[in-house]
């Protein structure tokens, strides 16, 4: 079941970096109203994902996360507590928050990723839990800081566009 669900997480990976392209060129062809209306429930509905798919990685698969996968969710999980208790209530949340964690969580996940593509580990990495483990290879390309990576991507495309149109 971890493989399959693998495939759907590194699948919706991939849709998202669609999202974090399509979002600035519908606002660059005069489709902005879109993002204005659906943006921040896609950007919560991709941050809920990656929070749940960390859990389930973490919880019910087994694998143990390394420092660096904590860091993730230290700025994951905020912004889908945030911007799905915000669409519950039906309160706007302000785009240049779910923007900032986003940016930054998206530099983890790059730095994160590149220790398991390159050579080197970190002076993050503990010794019985290293950062350059992949727990998952979901297409030869989705590892789960790679994953990571293209939500807080989404996400942040999404906040950017939003926030620059006044959200």
């Amino acid at each position: 079941m971890t493989e399959q669900l693998s495939v759907v997480f590194g699948l919706l990976a991939l849709a998202s970096l669609g999202i974090a392209v399509a979002a600035p060129a519908l606002v660059a062809t005069g489709r902005g109203p879109v993002i204005d209306r659906y943006g921040g429930w896609l950007a919560a509905a991709i941050a809920i994902t990656a929070m749940s798919g960390s859990l389930y990685y973490s919880e019910i698969a087994d694998y143990t996360p390394c420092l660096l996968c904590w860091w993730q969710r230290v700025f994951m999980y905020p912004i889908a507590i945030v911007m799905g208790a915000g669409l519950v209530l039906r309160r706007s949340v302000p785009a240049w928050q779910p923007a900032v964690l986003s940016v930054i969580g998206a530099g983890v996940s790059a730095y994160h990723y590149w220790l398991q593509v390159g050579p080197t580990d970190s002076v993050f990495c503990d010794i019985d839990n290293p950062c350059s483990v992949r727990w998952v290879d979901t297409l030869g390309v989705f590892s789960i800081p790679s994953m990571a990576f293209c939500g807080f991507v989404a996400i942040a495309s999404l906040s950017v566009v939003r926030w620059r149109r006044g959200y």
